[in-house]
């Protein structure tokens, strides 16, 4: 039986370096070994000028290829997006308080039958809403009109701590004191959705808050304080605050390109996050879709993937329609990044961010990989822990 698979040729994203591939090793689900061409109990896996890159990790997503994370099946959501290059993903929940509970415990049901990993690793969990002052492009039902630490261990028992990111508006009654518990206990609040003032902002910042929501996207544009007078807004103040990573849905629709290169600017790569934000629709064809077990509710449709998702027959934007790989092709050919940047704000970011042990190709790291045709940029084949879990081929 095989116990390690060996990668030869092509080009690799080697320790955020673009780099010939001299033969890259695993075994036990990690990288262990770079410069290597032959071994025993190998399976060998030979390139030519494809491009192998860290795997992608999806944050931020609420579902893809017609599944609703917060009511259809999870496996069936994670398998379609390793087709599109993700190896970990956090599924984004957005529903009301006491809808959570029972949630998790159909996922839990659900991911405990499994007895082979052949899909992304789920990472943990995101609940975006209930806890915002604004809706955006969430059912403003679910919304709720403060937060307390006891529903907070309430939703976290129910997910048997699985929560990873929690987003959040500072402006809201009992958040601050919400904020500094579970930064303590290393969950990422995620600033989202809000109102607040640059004052009730820094107190979140202070108090351990690490991210920000698609930045850009649901932030106001402040009134000019007197005429001619240049105002300034919460967007001014967090693209200054080193403290903060901020997430980008990359696709010229959500965030313009010369907003995008502000941010790189001022926040540096590494404090950017490129997220796809999916829209359950994400990924399919264009068109007009009524989808089934979805919080959405309505038709609707799909132009392309940089265009978003719209209500049918109107201009009212209800998502994205990114997939991973898009986020990473995008930084490169719509943003005029490099191949290591946009590795960076697709894979080593979001690890960092984590505390994970992934999001680079160097020794000891977990084998997540994807590998590229180098001309489209389109995934060839998507690697977890050194196991092939989608080929072109069988696709």
């Amino acid at each position: 039986m095989s116990e390690g698979l060996l990668i030869l040729g092509g080009d690799i994203v080697w320790q955020g370096k673009l780099q010939k591939n001299k033969g890259l090793l695993m075994r036990g689900g990690k990288i262990i070994r770079f410069g290597v061409s032959n071994g025993k109990n190998l399976t060998c896996l030979r390139l030519q000028d494809e491009l192998i890159i860290p795997g992608l990790i999806d944050i931020h997503t609420h579902g893809a290829g017609g599944v609703d994370v917060s009511k259809g099946s999870i496996i069936k959501f994670a398998k379609f997006k390793a087709s599109e290059g993700a190896t970990a993903c956090i599924p984004t929940l957005s529903l009301p308080v006491d809808e959570l509970p029972q949630r998790f415990k159909e996922i839990k049901e659900e991911l405990s039958a499994v007895e082979e990993l052949d899909f992304p690793q789920i990472i943990g969990f995101r609940i975006e809403g209930p806890f915002l002052r604004h809706a955006g492009g969430i059912d403003k039902e679910v919304l709720s009109k403060g937060i307390n630490q006891e529903v907070i261990d309430k939703i976290l028992n129910a997910s048997n701590n699985q929560i990873r990111i929690l987003d959040i508006s500072p402006e809201l009654p009992g958040a601050i004191d919400v904020i500094e518990n579970l930064s303590k206990r290393g969950i990422i609040c995620s600033i989202a959705h809000t109102r607040a003032t640059i004052e009730q902002t820094k107190k979140a910042v202070d108090s351990g808050a690490r991210l920000v929501t698609h930045f850009y996207d649901t932030f106001i544009v402040s009134e000019p304080p007197l005429p001619g007078v240049y105002p300034t807004s919460l967007v001014d103040y967090l693209l200054i605050e080193d403290r903060v990573s901020v997430e980008i849905i990359p696709d010229k629709v959500h965030v313009s390109s010369i907003l995008v290169e502000k941010a790189f600017r001022c926040k540096g790569v590494q404090r950017i996050i490129f997220v796809t934000d999916s829209n359950p629709a994400a990924g399919l064809p264009r068109g007009r879709y009524r989808l089934q077990d979805s919080t959405l509710g309505g038709e609707i449709e799909i132009f392309d993937r940089n265009s978003g998702v719209y209500r049918a027959g109107t201009k009212e934007l209800v998502g994205s329609a990114l997939m991973p790989i898009d986020c990473f092709r995008n930084a490169i050919t719509l943003f005029k990044r490099s191949i290591e940047d946009a590795s960076q704000v697709c894979s080593k970011n979001p690890a960092d961010l984590l505390g994970l042990n992934k999001g680079e190709l160097a020794l000891g790291r977990d084998a997540d990989i994807v590998i590229l045709d180098r001309d489209s940029l389109k995934v060839r084949y998507t690697i977890v822990a050194g196991k092939v879990i989608f080929s072109r081929e069988n696709f």
